[in-house]
């Protein structure tokens, strides 16, 4: 009986050390996603989406569908919450 209990500790161990290191793993990469989600945009990320924008508005003239003035407008949106000022 003591080799049986002594496997079963093992396995039981082994157990614990693939959960902790999912979890591990599960926070390394929720950390790497907050960190690209937060991290300073660049000029040049700031001038493509200001043209994006402009080019949406610019549809948006074309067509007289209101899905696309929406979609305009909440890019504006995430673009002032994104650099905190006016496309």
């Amino acid at each position: 009986m003591g080799e049986k209990d002594r496997s079963t500790a093992l396995s039981r161990r082994g157990c614990l050390g693939l959960l902790l290191a999912g979890l591990a793993f599960i926070a390394l990469v929720y950390t790497a996603i907050i960190y690209i989600m937060t991290k300073p945009q660049d000029e040049a990320i700031e001038a493509n989406e200001r043209q994006a924008i402009e080019l949406c508005w610019q549809r948006a003239e074309d067509t007289e569908r209101s899905f696309t003035r929406d979609s305009c407008k909440e890019m504006e949106k995430q673009f002032k919450r994104k650099f905190g000022r006016e496309p």
